[in-house]
């Protein structure tokens, strides 16, 4: 029988007692936030008075080391464009131009070494419609869709073909925790409306066999958790962030990220403070979530190492990415862009800036992971041609003082 898992914030003592009277139904997954684990927490603050130290990284400021790996190019490397992440030392690249067209893997070096998805009819192949999910801690990709999952150990290069017919309509979001479990995100409003008792799903667990096994429910997202604010939020959409290292997942509009422990427990790990005006709440939100002139804050990804935090963010039009320092808080760079989560970096022996797509960031070196075109990396490679495959930037961030 599923259990089913009912996520309330820990201010609210009322709550937390009244699931207790009800332990035999539910299963109470939060946490207490008491003076020790206050302290544990890491806070950034996010408004829009506040400047950062710098607007741009540097190898003076920030940067201790950028790498440029180029990937191989022959005829069956070549590919189109599309993400590229680095999981257990390779590079995975999701090789999508017009459509998605396949994923194929790099070793450290940038060689070739295989095509790990073909899109087709075969029995180890999937649609162009199959959903990838990126195993960063387990350092493995799988891959859903047509009734199976194909998995790839990036370790040994093993592929499995799992046949499994996932009643889930998986997120893009799902993530692998340490031991195999799978969470993954409910952005579906039509369920939420339908969910029992008038509560909202907010996540589903899928056990190592990909059967959904546990739902997180809540029929409201409380705000503040040190401060003891109680304040509405607005649950419109839910999401998890990946790591090397560990599983975050917040809701869109609540400032606490929370870790997502193999036990299927949730701890407070990240304060976003955003000023009550500018934080997206009933009370306050008076323009839609969509609407990119909102002047409300709207966190878009969340990266993490040891050392720092990466938020990207919306804000009156326009695009943030941010870093703060893990051990006070200090935001010590921002920038702003036309798309998503990027960072602006002077590119070495140019006399111009570039704007590099974080992909992941490596916890333990605090390594920005990205890409540029191989036209833009021939001052660095004489030997490249304008054609070939992209080039990996690995941008090395300074252990802070």
């Amino acid at each position: 029988m599923k259990r089913v898992i009912v996520l309330f914030s820990a201010v609210c003592a009322l709550l937390v007692l009244s699931c207790r009277n009800n332990a035999s139904k539910t299963k109470q997954v939060s946490e207490t936030a008491d003076e020790d684990s206050a302290r544990s927490l890491v806070t950034i603050h996010i408004d829009d008075r506040t400047r950062p130290l710098y607007n741009v990284i540097t190898r003076e400021n920030l940067i201790e080391d950028i790498k440029y790996i180029p990937l191989e190019t022959n005829e069956k490397s070549l590919i189109g464009g599309g993400n590229i992440y680095k999981i257990g030392g390779n590079y995975v690249v999701e090789d999508r131009e017009v459509y998605f067209r396949g994923v194929k893997v790099f070793g450290p070096d940038g060689s070739y070494i295989e095509d790990s998805l073909i899109i087709g009819n075969g029995p180890s192949e999937l649609p162009m419609s199959c959903l990838p999910v990126h195993d960063f801690i387990n350092k493995r990709l799988l891959y859903f869709g047509s009734g199976k999952v194909i998995m790839l150990d990036l370790t040994t290069h093993k592929k499995s073909v799992i046949r499994a017919d996932v009643s889930l309509d998986l997120s893009n979001m799902t993530a692998v925790l340490g031991n195999g479990d799978l969470i993954s995100p409910d952005n579906s409003m039509a369920q939420r409306n339908n969910s029992e008792k008038g509560w909202h799903p907010l996540y589903y667990f899928l056990d190592s066999d990909f059967n959904v096994s546990d739902t997180v429910f809540s029929y409201r997202a409380l705000r503040r958790l040190i401060e003891g604010k109680t304040e509405l939020t607005v649950l419109t959409s839910n999401q998890v962030y990946k790591s090397d290292r560990r599983i975050l997942c917040r809701s869109l509009e609540s400032d606490t990220v929370f870790e997502v422990n193999n036990d299927r427990s949730f701890t407070p790990a990240i304060i976003l403070d955003i000023p009550e005006n500018l934080m997206p709440t009933v009370s306050n939100l008076s323009l839609d979530s969509r609407d990119q002139k909102a002047p409300m804050f709207y966190i878009r990804d969340l990266f993490e190492s040891k050392d720092y935090v990466f938020v990207t963010y919306q804000h009156a039009g326009l695009f943030y990415t941010g870093i703060w320092e893990k051990e006070n808080g200090r935001y010590v760079a921002s920038s702003a862009a036309s798309f998503g989560s990027t960072v602006i970096v002077p590119v070495d022996n140019a006399s111009y800036m570039y704007q590099y797509k974080i992909y992941c960031v490596e916890w333990e070196t605090n390594t920005i992971v990205t890409s540029v075109p191989a036209k833009y990396a021939q001052d660095q490679i004489p030997s490249l041609k304008p054609d070939d495959n992209p080039v990996i930037v690995e941008i090395r961030l300074k252990t802070p003082e």
